[in-house]
């Protein structure tokens, strides 16, 4: 039954961030699972004409959130940069393509991601950046205009160049 939590999962490859199906084993599209390692993730499915691929650390959105389609496309989403849906996982982990189901993290300590050419001060509140797939961050003691989906965790300087900064997310789920 879609919409809730159920840490009886199917994970072919026993990893939420490598298990990728082309379909579904179990109906088990929009459960949340909580995994042993105090992080939370929704399995989704990615939408079936992706115009960007998927991407390591990227963010991705809501294209569908009643359907639990994902997006790689800001543009394809279902309207804003607050409509951030999970995190890919790490290089580590295994990339979706196109209409593929697999689990997004949207809960989890020291998660890394790709962020903008800022200066991520720790502490700060992590937003999605007007750029496909990456965060950027809220300077401390002003308010954010978008949806938080997360705190700086460790501080670094990326004003020179894009890269990676690392963050506690807490993405709400869409149950």
């Amino acid at each position: 039954m879609p919409g809730k939590i159920d840490n009886q999962v199917y994970l072919p490859t026993g990893d939420p961030t490598t298990s990728v199906e082309t379909a579904q084993f179990r109906d088990e599209l929009g459960k949340v699972y909580n995994a042993p390692n105090h992080r939370r993730y929704q399995k989704v499915q990615y939408e079936a004409t992706l115009t960007q691929a998927a991407v390591a650390s990227n963010i991705v959105y809501w294209k569908d959130a009643s359907s639990y389609i994902v997006t790689t496309d800001l543009t394809d989403s279902q309207g804003s940069r607050n409509t951030v849906a999970g995190v890919l996982p790490t290089s580590s982990g295994t990339l979706p393509t196109a209409n593929q189901y697999a689990w997004v993290l949207q809960e989890g300590d020291s998660v890394t991601l790709n962020g903008t050419t800022v200066n991520f001060q720790a502490g700060g509140k992590i937003v999605a950046s007007s750029t496909v797939g990456v965060v950027t961050v809220t300077a401390q003691a002003t308010a954010a205009v978008d949806e938080v989906i997360g705190t700086v965790h460790t501080a670094v300087d990326r004003s020179g160049g894009a890269g990676t900064v690392v963050c506690d997310i807490n993405i709400p789920s869409r149950l």
